[in-house]
C-alpha cells in the first residue's frame, strides 16, 4: 500500500475480523489452559488430600505399631527373665557332647541368679532407633531415584500402550469397512428401536457389561442421555455417571474402541448430562446451538450435530387399513409446561371444528395430578398405546398433532416430527423454530390454532394438495432423516471422513425409437435430484442405433446387445436399475422418490401401479394400488435393487421384469406420466400436474452438517434482559460438609462431592438477597455457569418479610433461568443442588440471562426485513404493513428473512402467517449481517440509532433501503396529542431534538449506500421540512403500502349494507381517535335511524375498555376484543359496509386502505395524508377532532343509499389504481433489485 493511500473500509473490517480471530483464538487457548489448570489444581488437590489422609492413617498405624512392639518387647524380657525359662534355654543349649559338660554350671546359674527384665524407657529407645535407620534407609533409596534437577524424564514406549494403539487402528479399520457395525449401547427404548435395525447392537447391563463387551468386540460404544436403558436396569443412573459406566468407559480405552455420546435432551438439560458427556470422546447434540457451548465447556473441538430421525422398518406410509379421517395425538399432558399447554388447548379447539381430534394419553393410568389431562379433555382420549403399537397408529390417521416442549431450539424439536412424516401423515402442531427450519412448510407449525385449523379447511378442500404435500414430506424425511442416515455421519465423524449423505447410483435403461426420444430421455435423466444417473437407451434395430449414435447423447444399444452385456457391465456400481419407457414423462424427483421407497419396502421392485396419464382433455388419474404390493407387470418406471438380480444377471433381463419371480411395490403416482407413443407434450405443463414439490421444504441436511461443524466458540453474551449485576457464587464456598466440600477459588468456587450415586445436598448461599434489588417485573432472570465434572442445579428459595419459606423454584445451570417469585415474597436465597460424585467450578451466579443473539442462525433470503416490532397471532396489527409487504414479497418469489430488533430484547423466533420471524436485541442485526450473503440488500423499517450503527459498521457494499412511516422521524408537536403532562411533554421534547438530529446526520451521510421511501408526498415533504434536509430526488421514491387485493377482495354491497358500520382499530394510542369513534356513535342514538344500524368494534390494547365504556349495554353494538388475523378481518369486511376509522395522524393508513379495497365506505379525518388516499369519490373527509363531523358521515350514508354504493365502487376501484399489492410490490422489487425474480 502506498503512503498516501489508506485502507478501505471492507479492508479494515478484514483486517479487525483477522485480529478478532486471533483474540477468539487465544481466548479459546486461554480458556482451555485455565479448564486444565483448573483439572490439574482439583486432581493436585484430591491427591493431597489423599497424601494428607495416608500420612494421616500411617502415623496413626506407626504409633499402633510402635505401642504394640514395645509392649511385645518388654513381655518378652520379663518372660525371658523368669528362672523356668532361662532354665530350659540353658538345656536347650546343650545340643553336644562338649556343652553338655558344662550344663551343671548353666543350672546352677539359672537357679542361683535373678533375672533381669529391661525396663520401658529402655525398650521405646532401642524401637526408636531401629525406626530412625529404617528411615534413613528409605531416604537412600529414594535418592538414588531421583532424577537430578532440571533432568527430563526419558520417555519409553509402554507395551500396554503399544497394545492400546493397535487394537484401536484394528477396531477403526473394521468399523470403516462394514456396512453393519457392531456396537455397544446404553439407550432408552425408542432410540433403541430406532438402531437396532442398522447396528448389531449389544444392549449393556449394568451387572453384566464386562461379559457382553467381551463376548460382544464392540467396534463402537454409543451411549445417549437415557433415562432408563434396556428393562429399566439404567432407570435415572447415566446422568450421574455411575462406576459401571466408568468401568465401561476404561474397558473401552483399554480395548480401543471410540466412544460417543448423544445428549438427545438438549437444550432443556445440557446441564444434567455435561458431566457425563466430559468423558466421551465424541459428543454429539440433538441442538445445533450447544455445539459451541460444549466445545468452550468441553475444550475440544469432537462436538456435532445429530437430530432426532425416523425409522423407515417402522415408520411407513403402509397403513394396515384405510386411514381415519382425524386428527391423533399420542403423547402426554405435562401441568409444568403452561406455554405447551395453551398451545395444545389452542389447536385442539379450533382444529376439532374441521376434524376430529383423537387422544393416546401415554399417561393414563398415573395418578400424579401434575401428568393428568384435564377433564375437558376426557371426551377425545380413547386410550394408551404401548411402545411398540405407536407406528401403527401414526399411519392409521390423516393428521398427526406435535407439540413442543422446546419451542425455540434450531434443530431439536418431538421426534415424533420425523416418525409421522415417514408414516405419511400430514403433521400440524405449535410452532418450533427447528421444525420451521428443518421442515418448512412442509407441516404446520403455528401456536395460533385458528390458523392451524384454517390450513386443515385448505387441504381438506383440495386432496391432491394433500397428496402432494405427504410425498414431498415423505421424500423429504426418508432422503435426509433416517437411522442409517444418522449413523452414516456419526461413523464419519469418528474416522474422519467424508460425509456425502444419502445419493443412489441407478442405472435408467429406456427404450427410444426416435431422435425425439432420445433428447427427452436426455434431458429427463439429467434433470433427476437426488441420485447418481447412468442413462443407457435402447433401440428395436441396429440401423436406429447407428443413426441415433451419430447424434449424440446417453449411450445407445441395440436388444440383442443387452443379451451380450451384463447389468453390471452397463453400470459396475450401481445400486439400483430402472425402466422407462419413452416418451413418458418422468418428474425430476421420480427415482428418488421409488429407491427411497427401497428403505422401508423389502421387495424386490418398486414402481408406480397406474398413475397420471396425458389425454386430449389434459392429465387424468388412473386407477391402480397405492403404497402396497401389486403385481410386477402393472408397475410403470419400476426401480429394482441390482443386487436382487443376481450377480450374472443380463442386462436384456431389465426390459422382461415382469417374467421374473420378483415381489412388487407400488408407491403413490406422483412425477409419473405416461404420454401416448408420438405424442412430445410440454414437460412444465406435465410438471404442474403430476409433481409433489412445496416451495420451501427447509434445509438440507449437508448444508447444515457443514454449518455445525464450522460454528466458533463465541465470546460471552453481555445480559440484555437485565445489567450483568455482580457476581454471587462465591456465596456457596466455605463449606466442609461429610460427603461435600467447597472452597473459593479465583472468582468462582471450587466443589468436591463424595455423594453416592442417586443421592443430593443443598449448598445455601451465605448471602440473602431483596427480590426488589434482583428482579425486572416480579421475574427472577438467573444465570449460574458450572463447569462439567458434577451433576450440579440451582434452586431460588423465597422468603416472606417475617423471613418464613414461601416458595422456591429448581432451575438448570448453564443456560438462562426465570423464576417468578410468589405473592408476598420479599427476599431470596440461592441453594446449589449438588447430586452423585465429582467435582466442578461454579464459575459465577448472576442475576441476569445471557446470549443476546444465536450461535447458528440460518439466513437463506435473498433480502433482509428488519423492524422495530412485527405481528404475531398476539398482536396482530402493529406493522401489519410490514407484514402485508413480506407476504407479497413471497408471492412475487421474493424470499426475504426477517429481523425483529429492539433492545434488551431477549432472542427468539415465532412464525406469523406462514413468515418465519426473528426477534432479539440489536446485538442480532449485528449477528445477521455476518453470517448473510453481503449481497442481501436490507430493507429497513422504523431506523433507530442503534440500527443505523450497527449498518454504518458492516460498510458500504450491502445496499440499505430505508422506508420512513411516521413516529420514528416525527418532532413531538406532530404527536401531541400523546402528552398528557406536562413531565411527558419534557421527556419528549428531549427526544424529539435527539430524534432530529439522528435523522440529520442519516439524511447527511453520502458514504452509506442508502436509498430512502416515503409512503406519501404529504409525509416526504413533511419529513424534509422538519429535518431541515432537502434530499435529491435519486435519493429518495414514494412508495405506499401496499393492500392485498386479492384477499380483501370487492363483491358488491347491497344498500342493506350501509347500516353495518365497522371499526377495526389497535387501541394502544391517541393517534388511533377511537375515542372520536365512540363519540360519534354516542351522538347517532338520538337520531331515528340508529335503532337500524348495527355497530361492531373489534380490537385490543390497553385502552380497550376505558375507550368503548360508553358503548357496553347498546343492543346494537358488539365489542369483541381481540386481534384478528388478516383472513378474519377480511371476512368481517364482506359483511359490512361502512368503515369508521377517525385520525390524528396517519402517513397513509392500511387498515383504511384495505377496507376501501373490501367496498366499505371510510369515514375517516381531513388530517395528514388521508386525503392523498380518500377523496369525494371513494369517501368522506371529516373535520379534525369532530364526533360531530363523523356522526353526520355515518347519517347522510345511511339516508343516502345510492351514494353509499358509488362510494362502495369508488373506494375499491381508487385502492386498486393506487396501492394495490400488485403495482407497489413491482415498485419494491425495481427498487430493490429484484425485479426479474
Amino acid at each position: 500500500m502506498r503512503d498516501d493511500q489508506s485502507p478501505t473500509n471492507d479492508e479494515e473490517v478484514a483486517r479487525l475480523r483477522r485480529q478478532l480471530r486471533g483474540a477468539n483464538d487465544k481466548y479459546r487457548a486461554a480458556m482451555a489452559n485455565e479448564r486444565q489448570l483448573n483439572e490439574r489444581i482439583i486432581e493436585i488437590s484430591a491427591q493431597v488430600r489423599q497424601l494428607h489422609n495416608e500420612i494421616a492413617l500411617r502415623n496413626d498405624l506407626e504409633g499402633d505399631l510402635i505401642r504394640i512392639s514395645a509392649t511385645a518387647r518388654l513381655a518378652l524380657g520379663r518372660l525371658r527373665a523368669r528362672r523356668a525359662v532361662r532354665l530350659a534355654q540353658a538345656i536347650g543349649h546343650a545340643r553336644s557332647p562338649r556343652l553338655l559338660f558344662g550344663l551343671p554350671v548353666a543350672v546352677a546359674r539359672a537357679v542361683g541368679t535373678r533375672g533381669e527384665a529391661p525396663s520401658e524407657n529402655e525398650v521405646r529407645a532401642q524401637l526408636d532407633k531401629e525406626i530412625e535407620q529404617w528411615r534413613a534407609k528409605i531416604v537412600d533409596v529414594r535418592s538414588a531415584i531421583r532424577r537430578k534437577p532440571g533432568e527430563r524424564p526419558v520417555e519409553q514406549p509402554t507395551v500396554d500402550g503399544e497394545r492400546r494403539a493397535r487394537r484401536r487402528e484394528r477396531t477403526l479399520a473394521s468399523l470403516a469397512a462394514t456396512k453393519r457395525p457392531r456396537v455397544a449401547v446404553i439407550v432408552d427404548d425408542f432410540t433403541g428401536a430406532g438402531v437396532d435395525p442398522e447396528w448389531e447392537t449389544i444392549h449393556l447391563t449394568p451387572q453384566g457389561w464386562r461379559g457382553q463387551l467381551e463376548e460382544g468386540d464392540p467396534q463402537l460404544l454409543f451411549v445417549e442421555s437415557a433415562w432408563r436403558g434396556i428393562d429399566n436396569l439404567w432407570s435415572n443412573t447415566v446422568g450421574h455417571v455411575p462406576p459401571e459406566l466408568l468401568d465401561i468407559l476404561a474397558w473401552c480405552a483399554e480395548h480401543g474402541v471410540p466412544t460417543a455420546f448423544w445428549n438427545k435432551e438438549d437444550p432443556v438439560h445440557f446441564s444434567t448430562f455435561l458431566n457425563v458427556a466430559s468423558r466421551f470422546e465424541h459428543v454429539f447434540t440433538t441442538d445445533i446451538e450447544m455445539i459451541p457451548r460444549y466445545r468452550e465447556t468441553l475444550g475440544h473441538e469432537q462436538v456435532w450435530l445429530m437430530p432426532f430421525a425416523a425409522q423407515p422398518r417402522l415408520h411407513n406410509p403402509v397403513a394396515d387399513a384405510p386411514r381415519k379421517n382425524a386428527m391423533m395425538f399420542a403423547g402426554a399432558y405435562y401441568r409444568r409446561y403452561p406455554d405447551r399447554n395453551r398451545d395444545l388447548e389452542s389447536l385442539v379447539s379450533h382444529v376439532s371444528s374441521v376434524v376430529e381430534v383423537e387422544i393416546f394419553d401415554r399417561n393414563l393410568h398415573e395418578q400424579d395430578e401434575n401428568y393428568k389431562f384435564p377433564d375437558s379433555y376426557l371426551p377425545l382420549i380413547k386410550g394408551t398405546l404401548s411402545p411398540d403399537s405407536v407406528h401403527h397408529a401414526y399411519r392409521a390417521y390423516e393428521y398427526g398433532l406435535n407439540l413442543n416442549s422446546v419451542k425455540q431450539s434450531a434443530t431439536m424439536f418431538a421426534r415424533r416430527v420425523f416418525e409421522l412424516m415417514a408414516s405419511g401423515t400430514l403433521i400440524v402442531g405449535n410452532y418450533s423454530r427447528g421444525v420451521r427450519m428443518l421442515f418448512g412448510n412442509l407441516t404446520t407449525s403455528v401456536d395460533a390454532g385458528e390458523e392451524a385449523a384454517g390450513r386443515i379447511q385448505e387441504l381438506e378442500s383440495d386432496p391432491r394438495t394433500s397428496r402432494r404435500l405427504r410425498q414431498a414430506a415423505l421424500r423429504k424425511v426418508l432422503q435426509e432423516h433416517t437411522y442409517a442416515d444418522r449413523i452414516e455421519y456419526l461413523v464419519s465423524r469418528i474416522m474422519g471422513s467424508a460425509y456425502t449423505g444419502h445419493l443412489p447410483k441407478i442405472l435408467v435403461v429406456a427404450e427410444v425409437r426416435s431422435h425425439e426420444e432420445l433428447l427427452l430421455f436426455a434431458a429427463q435423466a439429467e434433470t433427476q435430484l437426488g441420485v447418481d444417473v447412468v442413462p443407457v437407451a435402447v433401440s428395436p434395430d441396429e440401423s436406429v442405433v447407428a443413426r441415433l449414435t451419430q447424434a449424440g447423447g446417453p449411450r445407445i444399444f441395440s436388444r440383442a446387445d443387452l443379451r451380450q452385456l451384463k447389468v453390471a457391465d452397463l453400470a459396475p456400481t450401481a445400486e439400483f436399475a430402472a425402466v422407462w419407457t419413452m416418451p413418458d414423462h418422468h418428474g425430476r424427483h421420480l427415482l428418488l422418490d421409488l429407491a427411497l421407497a427401497h428403505r422401508y419396502s423389502d421387495r424386490k421392485v418398486v414402481g408406480i401401479a397406474g398413475g397420471y396419464e396425458w389425454t386430449v382433455d389434459g392429465v387424468r388419474e388412473r386407477g391402480g394400488q397405492r403404497y402396497g404390493d401389486a403385481p410386477i407387470g402393472s408397475l410403470r418406471t419400476p426401480v429394482v435393487r441390482v443386487e436382487d438380480l443376481g450377480e450374472n444377471a443380463m442386462a436384456s433381463s431389465l426390459l422382461t421384469l415382469d417374467g421374473l419371480a420378483l415381489g412388487a411395490f407400488a408407491t403413490d403416482i406422483f412425477g409419473y406420466c405416461q404420454v401416448p407413443r408420438g405424442m412430445l407434450v410440454d414437460a412444465e405443463a406435465v410438471a404442474a400436474e403430476v409433481e409433489a414439490e412445496v416451495r420451501d421444504a427447509g434445509v438440507d441436511m449437508q448444508s447444515l452438517y457443514a454449518r455445525a461443524e464450522s460454528l466458533d466458540v463465541r465470546l460471552p453474551f453481555q445480559a440484555v434482559t437485565v445489567p450483568v449485576r455482580e457476581n454471587v457464587a462465591v456465596g456457596f464456598a466455605g463449606f466442609a460438609r461429610a460427603a461435600v466440600l467447597t472452597r473459593e477459588l479465583g472468582d468462582g468456587v471450587e466443589v468436591v462431592s463424595t455423594l453416592a450415586p442417586g443421592t443430593h445436598d443443598y449448598l445455601f448461599s451465605r448471602e440473602t438477597h431483596a427480590i426488589a434489588d434482583v428482579s425486572e417485573d416480579g421475574d427472577i432472570r438467573l444465570h449460574v455457569e458450572c463447569q462439567p465434572g458434577l451433576n450440579t442445579q440451582v434452586a431460588v428459595i423465597y422468603y416472606d418479610e417475617e423471613h418464613r419459606r414461601s416458595g422456591s423454584s429448581v432451575h438448570f445451570t448453564n443456560q438462562n433461568a426465570t423464576s417468578t417469585a410468589p405473592d408476598g415474597a420479599k427476599s431470596l436465597r440461592l441453594a446449589l443442588r449438588v447430586a452423585g460424585e465429582g467435582s466442578a467450578i461454579l464459575k459465577s451466579a448472576e442475576f441476569a440471562h445471557r446470549a443476546t443473539a444465536p450461535s447458528f442462525m440460518q439466513m437463506r433470503g435473498q433480502a433482509i426485513v428488519v423492524t422495530n416490532v412485527y405481528p404475531s397471532h398476539m398482536d396482530r396489527y402493529r406493522n401489519g404493513f410490514v407484514h402485508s409487504r413480506v407476504l407479497a414479497y413471497k408471492d412475487a418469489g421474493l424470499d426475504v428473512d426477517v429481523l425483529s430488533v429492539s433492545a434488551r430484547r431477549s432472542y427468539e423466533t415465532f412464525v406469523h402467517e406462514g413468515v418465519d420471524v426473528h426477534s432479539g436485541s440489536i446485538d442480532l442485526l449485528e449477528r445477521a449481517l455476518e453470517v448473510s450473503d453481503p449481497g442481501a440488500p436490507l430493507l429497513v423499517h422504523f431506523l433507530d440509532e442503534s440500527m443505523w450503527d450497527v449498518i454504518r459498521r458492516a460498510g458500504s457494499r450491502r445496499r440499505v433501503i430505508v422506508w420512513l412511516h411516521g413516529a420514528e422521524v416525527q418532532p413531538w408537536w406532530r404527536r401531541s396529542y400523546n402528552y398528557t403532562t406536562d413531565e411527558d411533554l419534557d421527556r419528549a421534547k428531549g427526544a424529539s431534538d435527539a430524534r432530529m438530529a439522528f435523522w440529520q446526520r442519516v439524511f447527511l451521510d453520502r458514504a452509506a449506500n442508502t436509498h430512502f421511501v416515503f409512503v406519501s408526498k404529504y409525509f416526504a415533504n413533511e419529513v424534509m421540512q422538519d429535518v431541515g434536509v432537502t434530499l435529491e430526488g435519486s435519493r429518495y421514491s414514494i412508495i405506499h403500502n401496499p393492500v392485498d387485493t386479492n384477499l380483501f377482495s370487492y363483491e358488491e354491497k347491497s344498500a342493506e349494507d350501509r347500516l353495518r358500520i365497522l371499526s377495526v382499530r389497535p387501541y394502544a394510542s391517541p393517534k388511533y381517535a377511537n375515542d372520536l369513534s365512540v363519540a360519534a356513535v354516542e351522538l347517532l342514538r338520538d337520531e331515528p335511524e340508529f335503532e337500524r344500524m348495527e355497530f361492531m368494534f373489534v380490537g385490543d390494547g390497553p385502552h380497550f375498555e376505558s375507550t368503548v365504556q360508553p358503548l357496553r349495554g347498546l343492543s346494537n353494538v358488539t365489542l369483541d376484543r381481540r386481534f384478528l388475523s388478516h383472513r378474519e378481518i377480511a371476512d368481517l369486511h364482506k359483511r359490512s359496509g361502512v368503515f369508521l376509522v377517525p385520525t390524528r395522524m396517519d402517513a397513509q393508513g392500511v387498515s383504511r386502505d384495505e377496507a376501501m379495497s373490501s367496498g366499505l365506505v371510510p369515514v375517516t379525518t381531513r388530517v395528514a395524508a388521508v386525503p392523498e388516499f380518500v377523496d369525494e369519490r371513494s369517501g368522506i373527509l371529516c373535520e379534525p377532532e369532530s364526533a360531530s363531523s363523523l356522526a353526520a358521515a355515518i347519517i347522510e350514508l345511511v339516508r343516502d343509499p345510492e351514494m353509499f354504493l358509488r362510494l362502495s365502487a369508488g373506494a375499491a376501484e381508487r385502492v386498486r389504481a393506487q396501492v394495490a399489492g400488485d403495482l407497489v410490490v413491482q415498485a419494491e422489487l425495481t427498487l430493490v433489485g429484484g425485479s426479474d425474480v
